[in-house]
């Protein structure tokens, strides 16, 4: 009798601590091809970017200067394959993620005109492995995998530093010259159809 009275209290115990559980379903916004985005914004307290593509490469407006492609074409893929992992917060407070309106940063990406993602970016968790966001119109906060704001830096670190780009296997010759008349001479060796290697040899200052 015991025994059935404590598996009677255990299953009524189960059924309504299932019952008092909360069911939700996280949104999912549709993912699309990350080569339709032409034009990426970035806006904050303290950031304000506009990356626009032109004939396949990334340029900062409005200076028109040259983006370092690897960071864009990470953010712009981030954005179009975002796929939301968990519910953190409906408490509405969300200045705990670095979300409220005086911290989070709004990333938006074009085609055109036309607004294909729209989300509010706060930190990162303590792991490092995912983002706190909020959508538009949605006071909760959630949680994608990734470190999407460590690919978002200031105007000058998002600048494509090269100034000079050259096929590789164009170059034949390369000398380096230093002071007190140090010059070596590299000269790329190729024997037959085997691939070629890079040989130096000591030369006269010009």
């Amino acid at each position: 009798i015991i025994l059935i009275a404590i598996a009677a209290a255990l299953l009524l115990y189960i059924i309504f601590r299932s019952a008092g559980n909360i069911n939700y379903t996280l949104p999912q916004p549709e993912s699309f091809d990350s080569e339709t985005i032409n034009r990426i914004t970035v806006q904050g307290q303290n950031t304000d970017l506009d990356f626009i593509k032109t004939d396949g490469d990334w340029f900062i407006q409005p200076e028109s200067w040259h983006a370092e492609s690897s960071n864009i074409v990470a953010i712009g893929k981030a954005l179009a394959e975002l796929k939301i992992t968990d519910l953190i917060s409906t408490s509405g407070n969300p200045e705990v993620y670095s979300l409220g309106e005086d911290e989070r940063v709004l990333v938006q990406a074009y085609d055109g005109d036309s607004l294909l993602r729209e989300i509010y970016v706060g930190k990162v968790s303590s792991t490092g492995i995912y983002t706190y966001i909020m959508l538009p119109g949605d006071d909760n906060v959630y949680s994608v995998r990734g470190n999407l704001p460590s690919r978002v830096k200031d105007k000058e670190s998002m600048r494509d530093k090269r100034f000079l780009q050259v096929d590789r296997s164009s170059i034949q010759k390369m000398t380096l010259s230093g002071p007190e008349a140090v010059n070596i001479e590299l000269v790329m060796v190729t024997e037959g159809d085997e691939i070629g290697t890079w040989k130096t040899a000591e030369f006269s200052p010009v």
